[in-house]
């Protein structure tokens, strides 16, 4: 039974045995609706389907029913959740939908512990969700699962700046040319932060005369990110609102509306991202979004960049081994919680049969940071931070990601190491063709900066751990934030006022809290009663 009911935002649509969702671009046509269903179903060829997908340019989930087998499809990030069940006789995208819900414990940990559940489980013991680059085929009882897309570096070979420059100038011109296409004159909607992925959209859409554009951003008005955002805005010409949060805000966040958001992201694979939620909401409210707008957000633009790349300097510090990237990949992303042994070793179990799954060799430290590249893609990138998408289609409205265009990490996944480590060519190009034509060139302070591994801690860093571990202690048990110095979406304030709600205060992993463990941790008591 297939069973498609998500129709916010995008909608379904069938066109003879496809079912499709999302959008793509075909030599400079934005295809959605009907007309994506036509193409795939018109295009495709079983004996060449793998390279069908590859190929196709866009976000978007299908379904292909045949007479003898049927087809599940995911994008190359997983835009539009698709699941089934393990004996393939249902499909849907909706887990809130099914009956007799058996809930996996063990994958609820997993969530806890991250936001996220990795690779095609959810948090139900008899369904899955089609992975990003994956495709699904349902024959009788038989399932069988093949992946079409990795997100594999593989820049090598020679280099010249000069060149790789005006090759990205033509890239980057088709990719808004194509963007704007698809607005078809509507309300273009940014999330305008203080970083470079999202100034990056906006000055794009000023240089291609693209008026028709509304910025936002939130938090403490006296942050960077907000000074930055209005000062790109007001440079640019473009309407700007700001969205103060503050405690009491995020203490009235929590009604009927917001549950029903939370349930509705959810899904069984994603703790709820609110970090929108109380700007967007407040701008419907007063009329500046209407449900013909699109929303361009920036996600993830640095990630193909290389903003996680290991650093070179520290190559004597990495153990080429898949045992030490397995405890390395734990411990940078499963820390919301205090994990215990046994749960620790099944999570270890899992990211190591995935990682030794890609074959690759470890001998260089090129090497190591493809392996991680690889598993983190498919972690809180794809399986979070892309998922918050769900926000913008419960308020009704469609969504663009240009830095998820296939021609942008094609183009970055080639470039050396060198020129991918800390974004280098990435940022050197918007500053240079950008930011500094527009004169928004101001540089992200240096707070900002990604920390690479955690080797070990010198002993200076150890006393401001204990240091931190005893505030937070303080916080918890007196529910002030004492003085946080660059909190930029008044997070602390979330973080407390979770801290308070959640009943197992154990669970908390105190040298570690934040807002995004908080909501974890609040969001799967809540809904798994998780309070052992």
């Amino acid at each position: 039974m297939i069973n498609l009911t998500r129709n916010e935002g995008f909608r379904w649509n069938k066109y003879k045995n496809v079912y499709s969702k999302g959008y793509i671009f075909d030599r400079g046509i934005c295809l959605k609706d009907n007309e994506l269903s036509q193409f795939i179903s018109e295009n495709i060829n079983n004996q060449n389907m793998q390279n069908f997908f590859y190929n196709l340019n866009g976000c978007f989930s299908c379904v292909i029913e045949n007479e003898n087998d049927i087809f599940l499809v995911s994008d190359k990030i997983a835009s539009f959740p698709l699941f089934y069940s393990d004996d393939g006789k249902n499909i849907t995208d909706n887990l809130e939908d099914v009956e007799g819900k058996n809930v996996d414990y063990d994958k609820v940990v997993e969530l806890e512990a991250s936001s996220y559940i990795k690779k095609t489980d959810t948090a139900l013991k008899n369904y899955k969700i089609v992975d990003l680059g994956q495709m699904v085929k349902i024959e009788k009882s038989r399932i069988e699962e093949y992946y079409y897309y990795k997100h594999e570096s593989k820049g090598s070979g020679k280099y010249n700046y000069e060149d790789f420059v005006e090759k990205y100038k033509v890239i980057n011109n088709k990719i808004f040319d194509d963007l704007i296409k698809s607005l078809q004159g509507k309300t273009a909607i940014v999330p305008l932060s203080g970083g470079y992925d999202s100034r990056y959209i906006i000055c794009m859409l000023k240089k291609k005369n693209y008026n028709n554009v509304i910025c936002y951003t939130y938090g403490n008005e006296e942050t960077y990110e907000v000074q930055y955002s209005k000062r790109i805005a007001e440079k640019l010409g473009y309407s700007w609102y700001f969205i103060e949060y503050n405690k009491e805000k995020w203490e009235k966040m929590f009604d009927d509306n917001f549950f029903n958001y939370c349930e509705y992201e959810h899904n069984y694979i994603s703790v709820p991202h609110v970090q929108d939620y109380i700007a967007l909401t407040e701008l419907k409210k007063k009329g500046l979004i209407n449900e013909n707008a699109v929303i361009i957000n920036g996600f993830c633009g640095d990630l193909p960049a290389g903003s996680f790349l290991l650093k070179k300097e520290d190559e004597d510090k990495i153990s080429k081994d898949l045992n030490w990237m397995t405890e390395y990949i734990f411990k940078e992303n499963y820390s919301h919680i205090k994990v215990n042994i046994k749960q620790k070793k099944k999570i270890i179990e899992k990211i190591y049969k995935e990682i030794s799954s890609y074959e690759i060799k470890l001998n260089t430290i090129n090497d190591v940071s493809n392996i991680y590249e690889m598993w983190f893609t498919g972690a809180r990138p794809c399986k979070w931070v892309v998922n918050s998408n769900r926000l913008y289609e419960f308020l009704g409205l469609e969504w663009r990601m240009p830095l998820w265009d296939n021609r942008f990490i094609d183009f970055f996944y080639n470039l050396p190491y060198s020129e991918r480590e800390d974004c280098s060519f990435y940022k050197k190009f918007l500053f240079t063709q950008l930011f500094e034509i527009y004169n928004v060139d101001m540089k992200k302070p240096e707070f900002t900066a990604k920390k690479t591994i955690k080797y070990n801690y010198s002993i200076k860093k150890k006393i401001k751990m204990k240091i931190l571990y005893a505030i937070n202690i303080v916080r918890i048990i007196t529910g002030k934030r004492i003085v946080v110095k660059n909190d930029l979406n008044q997070y602390l304030d979330l973080a407390l006022i979770l801290t308070k709600k959640v009943k197992n205060k154990r669970r908390i992993n105190i040298r570690n809290l934040n807002a995004h463990q908080m909501m974890a941790i609040w969001w799967c008591e809540y809904k798994y009663k998780c309070k052992k």
